[in-house]
This record gives C-alpha cells, sequence and structure tokens, in this order.
C-alpha cells in the first residue's frame, strides 16, 4: 500500500512538473504575442520590483495595442495615409514625397511598436532624397489585426508592401529599413518570399529567434532553459509558425542584395556578435557598423552624423549617385 502511495506521489509530481511550466509558458506566450485594447504596459524587467516579477512570472504580460501618437506633421513632412491589403488584414502606411528622388524608402518598425517610432529615420532618408513609406504591422497603429509574430507572417506583410509599392506607388525596387522585429522581417521576406529590393537597411536584428527569448530570461536573472524553449514552442503553436526555425542568420545565407547591419554595442537586447553572424552569412555587397554608444534603439537618435555618415555612402554606392546633404 505504501509502496503503491509513493508511486501514485511521484507521478502525480512528474505530472506538475510537465504541467506547471508548460501552462506557465503557454500564458506567457499568448501575453507577449496578443495585444490587449487597453490599459498600462508591462513594465521591463529593470524597473519592476521581486514581487512585481513574481506577478508577471505567474500572470504573463499585458502589452496594449500600440498606438500612433504623432505623424509626419510632427516632423514637418507632407504625408498622405494609404492603406492596402496584407497578409493578415488591410495595412496603413504614411507616404512621404520627395521631389526628384533617388528612390523609395520603404521602413518597417519593431516589436509591439508602430510606425510613428520611424518618423525621424524618414525625415533624415527625406532629406538625404529619398520618398520613403513608413508600414504599420498588423496588430499596430492603423493596421488591422491585434497579434504579432515577432517577423514571422509580417515578412509576408514585407512582401504586400513591395507589391503595393511596384503596383500603387510605381516603385519597382525600393530599399527596405527594419528595426529589430522590423528588419528581422525584412531578412525573412527576402530569403523566404522572394522578394527582390534594390538594397536592405538591418537594425538591431537578433540571430535567431530562441537567442531573443533566451537574453530576456538572462536579464530576469533567471535560467533560460527550458522555459525559453516552451515560450518559443507555444508561442509558434499559437501564431501558426515553427519558432526554432525563425533565425535571420539563416535567412542572411539566401540574400544578395546590397545590405547595411547596423548594430548598437550597448544593446543589451541584441548582442554585437549577433550581427557579426548576420554580416558573414550575407553573400551580396554589404556593410557592417556597430555605434559604441547606442542601445537597442534606432542609432540616429543618438548618433546622428555618424549614422549618416555610414548610410548616406551605402546609399550613394546602390544607386551610383551622391546623396543630398
Amino acid at each position: 500500500m505504501a509502496r503503491k502511495w509513493k508511486l501514485r506521489s511521484l507521478l502525480a509530481l512528474l505530472v506538475l512538473v510537465a504541467i506547471v511550466p508548460n501552462g506557465l509558458a503557454y500564458i506567457h506566450a499568448r501575453g507577449m504575442t496578443h495585444f490587449v485594447d487597453s490599459g498600462e504596459r508591462t513594465p521591463s524587467p529593470g524597473q519592476l520590483s521581486r514581487l512585481g516579477k513574481l506577478r508577471v512570472a505567474l500572470l504573463g504580460v499585458r502589452i496594449p495595442r500600440p498606438a500612433n501618437t504623432r505623424t509626419p506633421e510632427d516632423v514637418g513632412l507632407a504625408f498622405e495615409t494609404r492603406r492596402f491589403a496584407g497578409e493578415m488584414g488591410d495595412l496603413e502606411a504614411w507616404v512621404i514625397p520627395v521631389a526628384q528622388a533617388h528612390g523609395l524608402v520603404l521602413l518597417f518598425h519593431g516589436y509591439a511598436g508602430n510606425k510613428a517610432e520611424l518618423l525621424e529615420i524618414a525625415s533624415r532618408f527625406h532629406d538625404l532624397g529619398w520618398g520613403a513609406a513608413l508600414v504599420d504591422f498588423r496588430g499596430s497603429g492603423g493596421s488591422q489585426g491585434d497579434a504579432t509574430s515577432i517577423g514571422w507572417t509580417e515578412a509576408r506583410d514585407v512582401a504586400a508592401t513591395m507589391r503595393w509599392a511596384r503596383e500603387t506607388l510605381h516603385e519597382p525596387a525600393p530599399v527596405l529599413y527594419g528595426f529589430s522585429m522590423g528588419a528581422a522581417a525584412v531578412l525573412r521576406a527576402i530569403a523566404v518570399e522572394g522578394i527582390k529590393p534594390r538594397a536592405a537597411i538591418a537594425e538591431a536584428s537578433f540571430d535567431r529567434m530562441l537567442t531573443a527569448v533566451q537574453r530576456r530570461f538572462q536579464m530576469m536573472h533567471l535560467p533560460s532553459w527550458p522555459m525559453a524553449d516552451l515560450l518559443l514552442f507555444w508561442g509558434g503553436l499559437q501564431n501558426g509558425f515553427y519558432g526554432f526555425a525563425h533565425n535571420p542568420v539563416d535567412y542572411a545565407a539566401h540574400i544578395d542584395c546590397p545590405t547595411l547591419v547596423l548594430q548598437g554595442a550597448l544593446d543589451d537586447l541584441v548582442a554585437v556578435g549577433e550581427a557579426q553572424a548576420i554580416h558573414a552569412a550575407l553573400r551580396g555587397y554589404k556593410v557592417l557598423h556597430v555605434f559604441p554608444d547606442v542601445g537597442h534603439e534606432a542609432s540616429l537618435g543618438t548618433s546622428p552624423e555618424d549614422w549618416s555618415a555610414v548610410v548616406a555612402p551605402f546609399l550613394a554606392r546602390v544607386t551610383g549617385e551622391p546623396q543630398r546633404e
């Protein structure tokens, strides 16, 4: 009788050990990939108390649907709002024209962001003589939806934006700019969706999705295994993709268009080695620049002169034309 009780207790413990981590991973994956209608966003790990971290560990995160609170008018630029069909519903874009443009840059934001975060970058491209189209991914800003796949399905939105730019804006080969998740989506779109941009600028992209998830556990001073793997598994299952195959460093091996890789040396979410690995895997003309004083942010904001000194020559190489000052 005692032996049977011990076996039942052991079985119950094994079931508990299996269910609890998977249940927590499911809750967290849902919270990280599905936006809520209102409320405050869960603070970053560094801003949480021990009790706050415990609460988040048990209940998951809350991320309100990212909303645009500015427009190009706030940076002195005329624009038009356009809508077109994306992979999971209509997408919204702001189109910023420029007279006698070198071409068009399509800009894509990062995780839980929106196109308003790209305004200063679009303004600088405008100064260099480039038209710009800033796009909200699904679930963000003026686009439809309430979820994100951290760049996997968004790659199809990048491809849809390319088609729209060709058919509506009459631009057959735009330059693509993506930050963080947007960079991962751009790289996947080129490698998997078969689009042919004139060039790509990828800033602060993770090398592998698993690496990105593991790093967030490290920031909370928690062991990443097995929760990072479980989180990636359930997040992919909930959103219809295989997270362990979402690896920009692998996409890079299939990219031969001119590509500029930008990275901040102080980035706590993406290591410099990840940018170096992506750069090394690229097949065509490629440039890597690491900004010494930049974290996980658009480098233009912290190092504007350095940014221009890197981006303008790259675009000049791509077009064969000097860029405007």
